[in-house]
């Protein structure tokens, strides 16, 4: 669940409160509200059952019940069982406000890059390259976010390293590796057909951007303490992804 969607739902039956206030107590709507505010809770906090019972420790009754006499004098009124009820459903508000405040304050706001997660729609690890995922995904659950950007920018690195070796053997690396295996008049690794305009412009441009990668992501990532945000990671991914399935497709 969202923390916008656990938002609305605490929100609603917090709002229901002031009406069922101005009702008898045991009204049906009272036992409506009741049940449908503890499966509330318990989709919300399915992990955390102190929040169901303290919702279930308020009492909506008294704890001490006058017996009215011989002539039916004296008993608890209707008006005392009454009040009880309404504060019972005020203590009711702030339980529930609190665990809106918890929600607030606590849960992270929902992005794409969540809903790309999800795993009953396999998410973001689909459409990664098999090889960036293999190196960047125990690294981006455990929160390590650089470090899964890094290590999928030095695995596009190591494939391009190996394919440069074998055919020239040459050990390179970095931008000046890319300009060498990309280069437009004397390739090692031909992206497109280099005997047309538009073949040698991509040649040119995907040269540009694997290099870009190496100097201006891979290099700050490798020497500095950088952190980045979740969705930042995620584009970061998919550059790398990008770059690794060009290189399939390679001629």
């Amino acid at each position: 669940m969202t923390k916008e969607e656990a938002l609305g739902k605490l929100q609603k039956v917090i709002d229901e409160i002031a009406a069922l206030q101005r009702m008898p107590r045991k009204s049906p709507e009272f036992e409506k509200w009741q049940r449908d505010t503890r499966v509330t809770i318990e989709r919300i906090f399915p992990d955390q059952p102190n929040h169901l019972h303290d919702f279930d420790s308020v009492s909506y009754s008294l704890g001490v019940i006058r017996r009215s006499d011989f002539r039916g004098r004296g008993g608890t009124s209707e008006a005392e069982f009454q009040t009880a009820y309404v504060n019972g459903l005020d203590k009711a508000r702030a339980i529930l406000q609190s665990m809106s405040d918890e929600v607030q304050d606590y849960w992270k706001n929902e992005s794409a890059a969540s809903m790309l997660l999800a795993t009953d729609s396999g998410g973001l690890w689909d459409l990664i390259h098999p090889k960036i995922a293999e190196v960047a995904r125990s690294r981006f659950e455990s929160n390590h976010l650089a470090d899964a950007v890094e290590a999928s920018l030095k695995k596009v690195n190591a494939v391009v390293k190996a394919k440069v070796r074998n055919a020239t053997g040459k050990e390179l690396d970095g931008s000046g590796l890319m300009t060498t295996a990309f280069s437009v008049q004397n390739p090692v690794i031909e992206l497109d057909d280099l005997g047309i305009e538009s073949g040698k412009s991509i040649q040119q441009g995907y040269m540009q951007i694997f290099a870009g990668a190496m100097t201006g992501i891979r290099n700050p990532k490798a020497h500095d303490n950088i952190n980045i945000d979740e969705k930042r990671a995620i584009h970061l991914l998919f550059l790398a992804s990008l770059l690794m399935y060009k290189l399939d497709e390679a001629r």
